[in-house]
């Protein structure tokens, strides 16, 4: 049998089969030979003029708001003041040109051919100042503003004139058409988008200009409302009656410690102590007081804070003093037996009265008062420099408030009505009052400066005025810090680092050693960081003995339950404890 396939007639052609066309379709790409598509000139045309008219949308959309923004910065600009109009100066000339040019884009041709033929001659733009304007002030911005808008100024066209372009598209019967066509419709377009722009960076720095202006308002007006840091050299306000006083009255007397039998009761007056009676008289307890009233005086918000002082204290000044004083004077203990009344609400009264308290008072301020119920009174000085001036009340009172009467209880006079004159004279009282005061019979002015260590007497019914000051040590060290800062300010950043390295290397060649000095601004931040941190650490951590005496002050606790309530302390939820070197510290 025959199993071979007829094969056709050699004139008739095999049927093609749906493989056989795609394979002549590939051999014809491989040859280079493309089969010809159909142009769907409707549909290319209709897409076109779509496209053309997004973009013209987008354009004429963004020409309206820069028309818009550019109108209300010039009208802005126009309401301001004299001296912040000047700060808009060549930002309002520039915009004012770039409007001129957006405004003449949908206007007559005519305009902006005109504007553009302006700009093109050398020297030439309608923003130019004439003559006066030179001369003048205003002068210093001729050159803002005459420049072009724009780099393709002289490109620019209508904007009708670039819609009646998009709808040439209609006219395109090719594709090669339709696509140069698009082309003459994006440089037309360009030297538009190259004015929006511009405009756009014009606006920008008038933003700038406002908010560069706003800060420095806001800068002022805080100026204003927050007082500056105040020279502490400078006495503000200034009270005449501290530089008068040693004009017309005497010197107060610095009596020794040896001298001190022999003092006047009756007059004021400065005991100058040693050394060493010094150190005994502030004792432990003292110093713990004084270190409780600087804290305190570090979070007061106001000039000065205060902090009444334990009997223990009061009774070991007491027992250091009592028997170098004069004959007569002696020592309120504060048992109420020893003050001698007849009446027991008076011993009770005198008692609140006679108890000492502790001030820390800030510098340059001051303070016009007179002590409790007059009773006289010794002042202990630790720090600082406090000038004095010192009146007799009773003739002060007579003179200043001649209509009020003088109540006199005990030798302890008791002019409440009168303090108030009294103190306004003392805080605003001038050359001229003073010296009226001192014509007058038993006028009596008494001036002087008490330092630390010393103690300054006040008699009884005496009133005063003090004013805290620097010490010469101090006003020393605060000139050559502020020189050195004002040396310093004046660097750029390259020489200050310069120096601070200089100063760095200064001091490790001096040594631990050696005290370093207000000449090293370095030198100072480290060492009051170190004294910071054993500040705190003498702060947060109290020793058993530490505890037990604030504790006894305080709360009046007896000695013998003092252990028990240290261990109950202890254990208290949120304390922390610490040992060192066989000693349990509390925080």
């Amino acid at each position: 049998m025959n199993l071979l396939p007829s094969s056709p007639p050699a004139d008739e052609p095999a049927p093609k089969t749906p493989r056989a066309d795609e394979k002549e379709e590939d051999e014809g790409a491989e040859t280079g030979k493309q089969p010809k598509k159909w142009f769907d000139k409707d549909r290319a045309v209709n897409q076109a003029q779509k496209a053309l008219a997004t973009q013209e949308k987008k354009l004429l959309e963004q020409h309206k708001q820069r028309v818009a923004d550019l109108t209300a910065a010039l009208d802005m600009i126009a309401n301001l003041g004299p001296d912040e109009k000047r700060t808009y100066q060549g930002e309002e000339r520039i915009a004012s040109v770039r409007l001129k040019f957006l405004q003449a884009l949908s206007g007559a041709g005519g305009e902006l051919t005109e504007l553009i033929e302006q700009f093109q001659v050398p020297g030439g733009s309608p923003m130019k100042l004439d003559g006066a304007d030179n001369a003048s002030t205003a002068g210093a911005v001729v050159a803002l503003g005459t420049a072009p808008p724009c780099k393709r100024f002289a490109e620019l066209k209508l904007l009708p004139e670039l819609a009646l372009l998009k709808d040439e598209v209609l006219l395109c019967s090719t594709a090669a058409e339709i696509v140069e066509h698009k082309k003459q419709f994006a440089q037309m377009k360009a030297p538009i988008m190259d004015l929006l722009s511009c405009s756009q960076a014009v606006l920008n720095d008038i933003k700038k200009v406002t908010k560069v202006n706003a800060a420095e308002k806001a800068k002022c007006a805080a100026a204003k409302t927050k007082p500056g840091k105040k020279d502490p050299s400078v006495n503000v306000p200034q009270h005449t009656i501290f530089a008068e006083a040693a004009n017309f009255g005497e010197k107060i007397p610095v009596i020794a410690e040896s001298d001190l039998k022999k003092m006047d009761l009756n007059n004021p007056a400065i005991i100058d102590l040693s050394s060493d009676t010094a150190g005994k008289v502030f004792s432990t307890e003292a110093k713990l007081s004084l270190g409780q009233l600087k804290k305190m005086f570090k979070q007061a918000s106001q000039g000065r804070a205060e902090v009444a002082l334990d009997l223990v204290v009061i009774q070991h000044i007491a027992n250091e003093l009592e028997a170098k004083m004069p004959d007569g004077m002696s020592f309120h203990k504060g048992k109420v037996d020893s003050v001698h009344t007849e009446s027991k609400e008076m011993s009770e009264l005198l008692h609140r009265a006679m108890l000492t308290t502790s001030f820390a008072i800030n510098q340059n301020q001051s303070t016009f008062a007179m002590e409790k119920l007059f009773l006289p009174c010794l002042r202990f000085s630790s720090e600082g420099v406090r000038q004095v001036v010192m009146f007799p009340y009773a003739q002060l009172a007579k003179h200043v408030a001649p209509e009020k009467k003088l109540i006199d209880t005990s030798a302890m006079p008791s002019f409440d009505s009168a303090k108030l004159p009294v103190t306004q004279f003392l805080k605003f009282c001038s050359a001229e009052k003073l010296k009226a005061f001192m014509e007058t019979d038993g006028a009596k002015c008494f001036s002087g400066s008490v330092r630390a260590t010393q103690v300054l007497y006040v008699p009884a019914g005496w009133s005063f005025a003090e004013l805290t000051k620097e010490t010469d040590e101090e006003k020393e060290h605060r000139s050559r810090a502020e020189k050195i800062k004002a040396e310093v300010s004046k660097m750029n950043e390259q020489a200050r680092a310069e120096w601070y390295q200089k100063e760095k290397k200064k001091r490790e060649t001096e040594g631990a050693g050696k005290r370093r000095t207000f000449e090293s601004a370095v030198g100072i931040i480290t060492e009051e960081k170190i004294r910071s941190k054993e500040r705190d650490d003498m702060t947060n951590w109290v020793r058993f003995r530490e505890w037990a005496a604030t504790e006894r002050m305080v709360t009046g606790c007896e000695p013998d339950m003092l252990e028990t309530r240290w261990k109950e302390e202890i254990q208290m939820p949120g304390n922390q404890t610490m040992i060192v070197n066989g000693e349990t510290l509390l925080k």
